[in-house]
């Protein structure tokens, strides 16, 4: 009425559902958002309002194990839990606080098959996710072309694993499908900062996908389902996928797949070294490396850049790579390498580690390193004939099972160390670091065989091995051990055009069991025993005495060995061979009818043979004319393969008269040479310079003065100066100057060995990098260089490009170099298909002094100054010059078909430098320089060092010594002596 108040009242009626929590095993205390309900499973939670719960269960021995549900009008929803037991990798409770220093990662899974295994990354980041939200992920895996998947691992790595009300760190709780159905981890590994607010969770969830209906080919929809408490968060960079295919027509493959969570971050800030700061995985199990063709080792991080300061390093035994793992701070990165060259028979250790250049290292997430080892398999064309039944004259059958083929893994045609057994251990190939070892047709031998031959095949010889082919020759020595039946045998190498053995220069070990020889062809070796007739009796003095004094190598030993054998049908051998003598009386022999007489054996055409020569000098750098032609080699010069003979050999220096000698080619020889009134060189003629593994770098910069920092180390130099003595392969150089930004704070150089490369910094604004996939459908596999430096890359590749205008790529194929220009409208991830043009045009370089090594576009070309370069593309090419002892020197050509020969002049200044011998009790031990491996062992001696002070550190399997202040002083060589034995 008016004036007056009404009153309503409703009663509210909640609109409530229930949740059944139930849980394996039962009896679990159940909470509701953190309240205790003081109830167990299994058990239902009635009159619940609608909205998010989070449900804890908690049981003795047991993680506690949360789950965000959704309670709606009228229903229950139903939860179920199954407990995993404590510990680190459950992915339940809390997360041991390991913080910003490495760890090791755990063997997951291993496995031999005929097949092969391959990393998918569907990376892409989620960003944070709530409680009960959910992302989808699209994946398309390949089907087999004619093999099946055998094993299926997917992984989800997450990030920023928190409770955002309490602000802290906590286990990520993951709720996964894929096409719908559910997949529980079966490992979970975790990790986290130990720093403030940034105490989250670092979580690696991993799951077996192998048996999901219909087979994990094709296309699938993975969806990842935050299950936590309605206050947590994660994110997720995406899902990947591990699958391991069998297929009986691919090589036996052995996988090991450590996987893990690892956070490492190496800065003073948070009290870290980069020592500290290394993931690793160790694979125990013994490999085989006589057998092993090829060895992938695949490394997964997350949040690295590999930029600026930021920098990190790979490790796998004895090999280091540099920034390759640098997809960014929100994205996976993969990196998959050849580990073949370092390859070891037990124990590989892998690691990845957070590196300082400067003041910080590359903040990383390190998720799984996978060792993937495939036995070898022979080259396109090869088939083995087993069960042969013919053989063709001088065409020796293979025996089956006493062979191994092995994948010879080059770098800028340069082959890493290793050993080649076959025949049960019986012959040993030792193929030294550096080695270039070619066919016929002067191309790279890709796959090598090692093989005894068939009983009775090769000369009539019942044990001989085939070590490659016929044609086949390195530039240095190779060491060919067999072991013999009985002392005094020489190895033998079988010439097939003549059916006679050559023997060489052989050495036994001091039990007599084996034999060794230095060889530089291929072919068929043995090892031989002549003088074996049966009765024989001794002659003394005459023309015995003359042939015992006759050397066994070369022509004269061969017609030694063919006179010996005439000699032996009479019964008549050298003094010192008579047969014991027994008290028995000897028989008056039968008469008999008298021998035909016996033709001598033809003597050898040793001019149809090859052999190798060496060609040295003191000083050294001298050029070689052999028969009257400039050969565009200068001392110490090594020639694989020239046929036998008589040869004059000319060597030409600066400041010095030619000298000539004329040498009859008959074996394996050397030849040395010394210039009259030229003095001689601190160095030596340097007879084991190819053997050598290090190089050096020219590192200059404007302005001047500036701290030289390689592979993030000082090396207590500024520029401009040399830092020699770095392992041949990819190093990265840093300067330092105060207030002194530069244009590049950082470049990449490959250090050849011998040679000196150089490096020059400017100051200004950096230039403008562009990330480009580059791929070329004629030239896979080929090396290639980007705006004349070469970095050890092979097409297909990204890599950085600097500049817009000029840029360019050059292949190297065989002898020919040949540029691309690079589009200016290519952007960052775009991929350019490189079409190569022919190339017409030649290149005369000289120097002052003459000697200088050649290389265009940062390849050697194997020549020294003055020679003409053929076979180089139209347009712009970058050349230079390299000697020992001498700042090298570079020019930008532009060349043009039609031109004629281009000319490059320069001239090298020499600058001030001394030798190091660093010797260590017992020998064989790693020597570091500027605390880098230099490749070498002790006792070794460095030439054309810097003058000034080295740190000289020496490792041994006994330990390691470092020796500070060791000077290098000038024209003089420096001792540096470490015992190991702790005694």
């Amino acid at each position: 009425s008016r004036d007056k108040n009404a009153t309503v009242h409703f009663a509210l009626e909640p609109i409530t559902g229930s949740i059944n929590v139930t849980s394996e095993p039962s009896g679990a205390w159940v909470y509701l958002d953190e309240e205790d309900m003081s109830v167990v499973t299994p058990v239902i939670l009635e009159n619940l309002i609608i909205g998010n719960y989070t449900v804890k269960v908690k049981a003795e021995g047991y993680d506690d194990c949360y789950r965000t549900v959704t309670v709606s009008e009228g229903k229950t929803t139903s939860v179920d839990f199954k407990f995993q037991g404590t510990g680190d990798d459950s992915g339940g409770g809390e997360a041991v606080d390991y913080g910003y220093t490495g760890k090791r990662l755990d063997i997951a899974a291993s496995g031999t098959l005929h097949g092969n295994l391959t990393y998918y990354d569907f990376g892409s980041y989620t960003g944070l996710i709530p409680a009960g939200e959910s992302r989808e992920f699209a994946i398309d895996i390949p089907a087999p072309a004619n093999g099946t998947i055998r094993y299926a691992r997917l992984y989800v790595y997450t990030t920023w694993g928190h409770d955002e009300k309490k602000k802290e760190g906590t286990t990520v709780r993951i709720d996964l499908s894929v096409d719908g159905r559910a997949i529980r981890a079966d490992r979970t590994y975790n990790d986290r900062k130990y720093e403030g607010i940034y105490n989250y969770l670092i979580e690696t969830h991993a799951f077996n996908v192998t048996g999901i209906p219909g087979g994990i080919a094709g296309e699938h929809v993975v969806k990842v389902k935050n299950d936590g408490r309605k206050d947590d968060l994660f994110a997720a960079y995406g899902v990947s996928l591990l699958v391991v295919t069998e297929d009986p027509d691919e090589p036996e493959t052995t996988y090991w797949i450590a996987e893990g969570s690892d956070a490492v971050f190496a800065s003073s800030q948070v009290g870290t070294t980069s020592e500290d700061c290394t993931t690793t995985a160790v694979f125990e199990d013994p490999i085989d490396p006589a057998t092993t063709g090829e060895a992938r080792l695949i490394l997964v991080s997350t949040a690295g850049s590999g930029m600026g300061n930021d920098e990190h390093r790979i490790l796998f035994n004895d090999g280091e790579w540099f920034n390759l793992l640098a997809a960014g701070s929100s994205a996976v990165s993969v990196a998959d390498l050849d580990a073949r060259p370092f390859l070891r028979q037990s124990a590989n250790e892998a690691g990845i580690q957070s590196l300082i250049t400067a003041t910080k290292g590359d903040y990383m997430e390190n998720r799984a390193i996978i060792l993937v080892v495939r036995k070898g398999s022979p080259p396109e064309g090869y088939e083995m004939n087993a069960t042969p039944t013919t053989s063709g004259p001088g065409t020796p059958a293979v025996s089956a099972d006493t062979g191994s083929r092995i994948v010879l893994d080059a770098a800028n045609g340069r082959i890493g160390a290793m050993h080649i057994t076959a025949d049960g251990g019986a012959v040993d190939l030792y193929i030294p670091e550096g080695a270039a070892i070619v066919d016929g047709a002067k191309d790279p031998v890709s796959v090598l065989v090692l093989q005894r031959l068939r009983p009775g095949d090769a000369g009539g010889v019942e044990r001989a091995y085939a070590v490659g082919s016929d044609d086949m020759a390195s530039d240095i020595a190779l060491t060919l051990t067999i072991s013999a039946d009985a002392p005094g045998g020489a190895i033998a190498r079988y010439d097939r055009s003549s059916g006679t053995w050559q023997p060489l220069e052989t050495r036994a070990d001091a039990a007599g069991g084996t034999v060794s020889a230095q060889i530089r062809q291929g072919g068929t070796y043995a090892v031989r025993h002549d003088g074996h007739a049966p009765a024989a009796h001794a002659l003394s003095g005459g023309l015995l005495n003359t042939l015992a004094i006759i050397p066994a190598g070369g022509l004269s030993g061969r017609l030694l060995e063919a006179v010996t054998a005439f000699l032996g049908l009479f019964g008549i051998v050298p003094a010192g061979e008579v047969p014991a003598m027994t008290a028995a009386p000897v028989p008056a022999p039968t008469p008999g009818p008298v021998p035909a007489a016996l033709e001598p054996a033809p003597a050898p055409d040793i001019t149809a043979m090859r052999f190798a020569l060496s060609v040295l000098s003191d000083p050294p750098g001298a050029l070689v004319d052999i028969d009257g032609e400039y050969t565009g080699r200068a001392t110490p010069a090594a020639f694989a393969s020239l046929p036998g003979g008589n040869h004059t050999v000319r060597v030409h220096a600066d400041g010095a008269e030619p000298v000539e000698e004329t040498i009859l080619l008959d074996h394996d020889d050397e030849v040395f040479i010394e210039f009259p009134g030229a003095g001689t060189s601190p160095a030596g003629p340097l007879r084991t310079w190819e053997q050598n593994h290090y190089g050096g770098v020219y590192v200059d910069s404007f302005p001047a003065g500036a701290d030289i920092l390689v592979d993030g180390q000082k090396v207590n130099r500024k520029t401009p100066d040399i830092v020699y003595g770095l392992k041949e392969g990819l190093h990265t150089i840093k300067l330092r100057k105060e207030n002194t930004a530069f244009s590049s704070e950082k470049e990449q150089v490959w250090v050849e060995r011998n040679t000196i490369t150089r490096v020059t910094f400017a100051s200004g604004n950096a230039d403008l990098v562009r990330s480009i996939t580059f791929d070329s459908e004629d030239c896979a596999q080929k090396p290639f260089s980007v705006n004349g430096r070469y970095l050890g890359d092979r097409l297909p590749k990204k890599v950085d490009v600097r500049g817009i205008g000029g840029a360019y790529i050059t292949v190297r194929d065989s002898e020919s170099y040949r540029s691309y220009r690079i589009p200016a409208t290519a952007g960052s991830n775009d991929t350019v298909t490189v079409t190569l043009p022919d190339a017409p045009c030649s290149l005369l370089v000289t120097s002052v002094p003459a000697g200088a090594a050649i290389a265009v576009d940062g390849f050697l070309t194997g020549f020294a100054t003055p020679y003409v370069i053929e076979n180089i593309s139209e347009g712009k090419h970058r050349i230079a010059v390299s000697k020992p002892g001498h700042i090298p020197a570079e020019r930008e050509v532009l060349l043009t078909d039609g031109s004629g020969d281009t000319t490059v002049k320069v001239t090298l200044e020499p600058y001030v430098w001394g030798s190091l011998a660093v010797s260590s009790t017992p020998s064989d031990a790693k020597i570091y320089l500027f605390g880098r491996d230099t490749g070498e062992v002790t006792p070794h001696t460095f030439h054309y060092l810097d003058i000034g002070s080295y740190p000289v550190k020496v490792v041994g399997k006994e330990g390691s010594k470092t020796i500070e202040g060791v000077l290098v002083s000038p024209h003089a060589v420096a001792g540096c002596h470490a015992d190991l034995t702790g005694e």
